[in-house]
């Protein structure tokens, strides 16, 4: 692994002329097997490669000449030809960031769609799809050997690209049709403004607990040997004045909140009066929402690439700032602006609208993906990661980035996420890990932990000092609904800012008390101290994966009725929780189980494990009363539950049961 700032150092040998590169988000292969579950697959030689302009004179395309090697899966000739957007001809160069980048005498192993694209190129999951070969040890460089990878293929099937797309939400942009000599009117002075801020990110509720206090100089994991580097491939223009999208649209100001969001580290974005329309090649910073097929053909010759979620195309003349940014979203793919629902792991929910954008915003102003140049252990709103770790928020990496940039915004401020990264040994990209529960199920009386690390980063510009973590756990991702305060871990540590901005935090164990509600949660963390005056909070929340709910049981008791009526002690549900008893039912007798006047929400009684499952709601209003004869000696379970998530509080039970002299006479036979 190595780390090397890099400004125009690889680039500057193609800044003769007018450049125009773009950047891309792509599908993140989740596994090995899923790359090997490309349509295509083929080891080739890469012999030659030659520049030339698309039929319509806006994008240099290069088609580069394979020799094949290996099958591995499809058809290939001898020899044949991959093309895609990017390339040299006379002084010009234009790059599409997100591809690879061939070296002519290299061997690869490429991963392919079933059909080629001459600008988004057939490599699958861009820079992802083209793997360097080490020919000597018949291995991929710095991953599996080329064996382990042939069975692979062999074990996998062929991923229909339509699964990996559900229902598109359907609206497009109305985007104007491009015209060469289209010049953008002039704006006036006052329709220049700041970016619209989001609304304040939700905090924890006030603690109900005592903290359970952990001061452990072992609980902080050094990050990594070597230090982050982001990857800034072009100096932008002193602001940045976005035409965004149109205010009715209910994507926005959900694209200017992430501009805002980079603001807050580098005073970089404006945005002016929407005009509803965009064109590439009219010298302004465009909005484009979501072009269909025909417009980015119209635009840039070839529709979208079957793994790109969003692009953003840059221009540049020269050793100039950036002078053009267009960004598009692809509409094949679902779009949500719930963030929970958008970092769902599942590839067919809808991707979250907000992180995609804050990743091409990053490419707008020239910040590349740092795992072009190197090897990335840490992490970046700019990596490809896995679906679930595309939370909108920004990383210490990119912060530093556009502080080099843009300096003079200096701020305490502190990151947490419930994730690690590391070194992959299968790509240049991190590897992320995410923090769990130690257990899926937890009863009162336990104490809950956690498998994994969670990561701390000094987005600021001074040192993190002993950071408090507290601990909860929520109903909801993403929000504090239903929350429950667990604990506290404190670290002896101090934590500087980039590039030594990373430190992982090993979370404590957390007893469960009786007074925690049942039900399903997911574990939250909050930063609660670093040692100054947090400047922004949004980013002090994180929560666990949608995977990995947390279930809270009470330690179930036996119910031991007679004919007098008793009654339980309190209980509480909360989301979707079930609080159980034990009973031992007669045959022959009548029980009844009771919540009227003893619950404030709406409840719902069960007899399970009879056959069949017995069940009252709203006998008495909204609470339940349940009169049952058991006709057998059995074991059952009496269950209080919510009629839905959100029925929730505290409840007693009402119980009695006795000998039904008839019933269990056979009826007087």
């Amino acid at each position: 692994m190595f780390a090397t700032r890099l400004a125009c150092t690889v680039i500057g040998l193609l800044l003769a002329g007018t450049v125009m590169p773009a950047a891309a988000s792509q599908l993140a292969p989740r596994s090995a097997d899923e790359i090997a579950a490309a349509p295509r697959i083929v080891v080739a030689d890469l012999e030659s490669a030659q520049s030339r302009w698309n039929p319509q004179h806006t994008l240099i395309l290069t088609d580069y000449v394979f020799r094949r090697v290996e099958i591995l899966r499809g058809d290939f000739n001898d020899r044949f030809v991959l093309t895609q957007g990017g390339g040299r001809v006379g002084d010009e160069t234009h790059q599409l960031s997100h591809l690879p980048q061939f070296r002519p005498g290299v061997r690869y192993l490429l991963i392919l769609d079933a059909a080629d694209n001459p600008v988004f190129s057939p490599v699958r999951y861009g820079a992802a799809g083209a793997l360097e070969i080490d020919q000597a040890a018949a291995r991929i460089r710095g991953g599996e050997s080329l064996a382990e990878f042939r069975a692979r293929v062999g074990r996998s099937r062929v991923i229909d690209d339509a699964a990996l797309r559900p229902a598109p939400h359907g609206e497009h942009y109305p985007a104007a049709h491009w015209r060469p000599d289209e010049t953008p009117a002039a704006q006036p002075a006052s329709a220049v403004r700041r970016p619209a801020e989001a609304a304040p990110a939700p905090v924890p509720p006030a603690r109900d607990q005592a903290s359970a206090p952990f001061g452990l100089p072992a609980a902080v994991e050094p990050a990594s040997p070597f230090v982050p580097d982001y990857l800034v491939q072009r100096w932008p223009a002193p602001t940045i004045t976005f035409n965004p999208l149109p205010l009715t649209w209910i994507w926005s100001p959900a694209d200017q909140n992430q501009m805002a969001e980079w603001n807050h580290y580098g005073d970089i974005f404006r945005v002016q009066a929407p005009t509803g329309t965009w064109g590439w090649g009219n010298g302004r910073y465009d909005l484009a929402g979501f072009p269909s097929d025909a417009d980015m053909t119209a635009q840039f010759g070839a529709a979208w690439g079957t793994t790109t979620l969003a692009i953003c195309y840059t221009r540049w003349n020269g050793n100039g700032p950036i002078i053009e940014a267009d960004i598009a979203v692809n509409p094949a793919y679902s779009w949500t602006l719930d963030d929970a629902y958008g970092t769902q792991g599942d590839s067919t929910t809808p991707w979250s609208f907000r992180q995609a954008l804050l990743h091409e915003l990053g490419h707008s102003w020239g910040l590349q993906h740092p795992w072009e140049t190197q090897n990335v252990f840490w992490p970046s709103t700019m990596n490809y990661g896995p679906k679930w770790a595309r939370d909108p928020t920004l990383q210490a990496d990119d912060t530093a980035a556009i502080r080099s940039v843009y300096p003079g915004i200096g701020l305490h401020d502190g990151s947490l996420v419930m994730y690690r990264t590391d070194d992959s040994s299968a790509s240049n990209n991190a590897l992320y890990s995410s923090s769990t529960p130690a257990f899926s199920s937890y009863t009162h009386g336990q104490s809950i932990g956690f498998n994994g690390a969670v990561t701390l980063q000094n987005l600021g510009t001074d040192n993190l000092v002993n950071p408090a973590v507290d601990v909860y756990l929520s109903g909801a991702r993403m929000a504090y609904d239903s929350s429950v305060y667990l604990g506290r871990s404190n670290y002896l540590t101090t934590v500087p800012p980039f590039p030594n901005s990373i430190a992982l935090l090993n979370l404590g164990s957390y007893p469960l008390a009786d007074s925690v509600p049942v039900g399903i949660y997911y574990p939250v963390i909050y930063l609660a101290g670093s040692g100054g005056t947090e400047a922004y909070t949004a980013n002090n929340s994180a929560w666990g994966r949608y995977e990995y709910p947390i279930a809270i049981n009470n330690a179930v008791t036996t119910l031991l009725p007679t004919p007098a009526v008793q009654t339980t002690a309190l209980g509480r549900i909360g989301p979707r929780g079930q609080w159980k008893y034990a009973l031992a039912a007669q045959a022959g007798y009548t029980y009844t189980f009771s919540t009227c006047g003893l619950a404030s929400f709406d409840t719902v009684i069960e007899i399970r494990g009879a056959f069949p499952t017995v069940a009252a709601d709203d006998s008495c209003g909204t609470q339940s009363l349940l009169v049952w004869t058991s006709n057998a000696t059995q074991a059952v379970t009496v269950v209080v539950q919510g009629f839905n998530a959100s029925a929730q509080g505290a409840f007693q039970l009402d119980y009695s049961g006795g000998n039904d002299r008839i019933f269990a006479s056979d009826f007087g036979g």
